[in-house]
């Protein structure tokens, strides 16, 4: 009996409020408030659920809304019907976007808990820690992430290489995102230098490396950074030029 004690409290671990459970084939995401504003009669707020990494492929079938960062005994369940990819562990995973309606601007509110099915049949409920606060107030500042896989690349003198980038825009960010990589030899080149980034939805391109044939081969560093304004982000990666045969 004592061998199973932990774990039963594994199992209950497992059933209660993480937000991390790949092994019940339940989804986990990370939420993020991308634009709102009126639309006809009626108003929207638009989120964005990027996959974590190690989150197994799922649903969502509701999100659940409260007044307070507390979850309700009834809180207010949206059907959202999100198709959620498994995500490998290194990360890098492009956001799902989606929209929410409402008769008018709602106020103050936060998403506190989602639901989805679990891979033995039933329903599992997780809990948002922290809660994520949807009302305005935290949209003053339009801004983006950038989101993109492990960027530790190789690639042969005189070729080019592929690779994704997401651009999660917040607080109703839209416009243009420079690119480039810092820390290159000028040989080595960027494409596209520009992306257009629509109002309120994430924005997920191909970006290809080029390597010109006055690269040395070697192994170098840098960091790949996106600019829109006083707005920048970076992310670190390296990359391994090997000779042309």
């Amino acid at each position: 009996m004592n061998k199973r004690i932990p774990l039963i409290a594994a199992a209950l671990t497992l059933a209660g409020c993480s937000n991390f459970a790949p092994d019940l084939g339940v989804p986990t995401v990370r939420f993020t408030v991308t634009g709102f504003g009126p639309e006809g009669a009626l108003y929207f707020i638009d989120l964005a659920a990027t996959p974590q990494p190690g989150s197994p492929d799922g649903q969502i079938l509701e999100v659940w809304l409260a007044d307070t960062p507390s979850l309700p005994p009834e809180p207010e369940r949206r059907p959202v019907s999100l198709v959620v990819p498994s995500c490998p562990p290194e990360g890098g995973c492009s956001p799902i976007p989606f929209r929410l309606l409402f008769p008018q601007d709602p106020g103050e509110r936060y998403l506190v808990a989602y639901q989805s099915p679990t891979a033995f049949g039933g329903l599992r409920r997780v809990l948002l820690e922290p809660p994520v606060p949807i009302h305005r107030s935290v949209l003053t500042n339009p801004s983006f992430d950038l989101v993109v896989p492990p960027l530790n690349l190789e690639i042969q003198q005189e070729s080019e290489l592929q690779t994704i980038l997401s651009l999660v825009p917040r607080g109703g960010f839209s416009g243009t995102v420079g690119l480039a990589l810092v820390g290159l030899p000028s040989g080595i080149q960027l494409s596209p230098a520009l992306l257009e980034v629509p109002g309120g939805s994430p924005l997920t391109a191909p970006i290809t490396i080029r390597v010109g044939p006055e690269v040395f081969p070697g192994a170098y560093t840098f960091t790949l950074r996106a600019q829109a304004g006083s707005v920048v982000r970076e992310a670190p990666g390296s990359l391994t030029v090997r000779p042309k045969p």
